[in-house]
């Protein structure tokens, strides 16, 4: 395997606006991968269930190459909406010529209540996307294309209390429900495969 991956970020934040600090910034990245596989397999069993091989064996030789570029955008406004109460909404837009689909939208969201001087609680929701990186196409299980972006939605519910001496103590409920997700190939004779491999990995990343 080899890649190539260049990026640029840039984060700027102001606070010129009263009770209110608004962040905003961008990214950058391009990358680019070449995949040389080669394998050959003889399986002594057949099975006859759905999804499953009808050969007894394979020779396989994949040469990939891919390139793409991943676009991403954010902003977040903070504001005391109150005396005890800070509010925060922002969003993050992230687009990839990786994968099949187009822009993603992240929208965020976050309240915060100060019980006391000491004690504050925070409820939290957000939407997260991860779109796939140059070094991730499965050539192993025979794909050729990357797949589209993966998505969590998170909720959280936390409590925070400063104790004595520097001490933090923190409880948090949450629960998190995830969607798009990626194939996963499994061995249907074992889950658990163990085999012996050998690869070699050349990479050059740049950052500016």
């Amino acid at each position: 395997y080899e890649f190539y991956m260049g990026d640029w970020s840039s984060d700027v934040c102001s606070s010129d606006l009263d009770a209110a600090v608004v962040q905003f910034g961008g990214e950058w990245r391009h990358s680019s991968g070449s995949y040389r596989y080669r394998d050959e397999a003889d399986f002594d069993l057949v099975l006859d269930v759905g999804g499953s091989r009808g050969d007894d064996g394979h020779t396989r030789q994949l040469d990939v190459s891919r390139r793409g570029d991943h676009y991403g955008a954010y902003a977040s406004v903070r504001a005391d909406v109150a005396d005890r109460f800070t509010l925060e909404l922002g969003g993050r837009a992230d687009a990839s010529t990786l994968g099949p689909d187009s822009t993603h939208w992240s929208p965020r969201a976050s309240a915060l209540y100060r019980l006391s001087e000491a004690a504050s609680l925070r409820a939290s929701w957000g939407r997260f996307t991860q779109t796939p990186s140059i070094d991730e196409l499965p050539v192993s299980d025979g794909a050729v294309d990357f797949d589209g972006a993966q998505r969590a939605d998170h909720w959280l519910l936390s409590y925070e209390h400063s104790l004595l001496h520097d001490i933090d103590l923190r409880m948090e409920a949450y629960t998190k429900r995830y969607s798009h997700l990626a194939p996963r190939f499994e061995n249907l004779l074992n889950d658990i495969a163990i085999w012996r491999s050998e690869e070699r990995r050349v990479g050059k990343e740049c950052r500016s």
